[in-house]
């Protein structure tokens, strides 16, 4: 967490993470995504029963009793152009 901590906005453009099970790192991770997006997208495997903070966009794959739920960010060109 120290280094997460540390990195600014779009940092990367994709973050795997694997952090120990049952601890509430995956929630935390995504905690701090939520506040300081360093990455394009943030993809996080966890346990399927670990409770994650109700965050807009979260995406969930399931595999057995474990999950990998993703985040993502739109970058300025991903908007769809508007038409007046």
């Amino acid at each position: 967490f120290k280094y997460v901590c540390q990195l600014e906005v779009g940092a990367f453009d994709l973050v795997l993470a694997d952090p120990p099970y049952g601890k509430g790192h995956a929630a935390a991770l995504f905690r701090h995504f939520n506040d300081v997006p360093f990455a394009r997208e943030l993809w996080i495997e966890h346990r399927t029963r670990e409770r994650l903070p109700e965050l807009p966009g979260l995406r969930h794959r399931h595999y057995g009793d474990t999950t990998l739920t993703t985040a993502s960010v739109k970058a300025a060109g991903d908007e769809p152009p508007t038409s007046e």
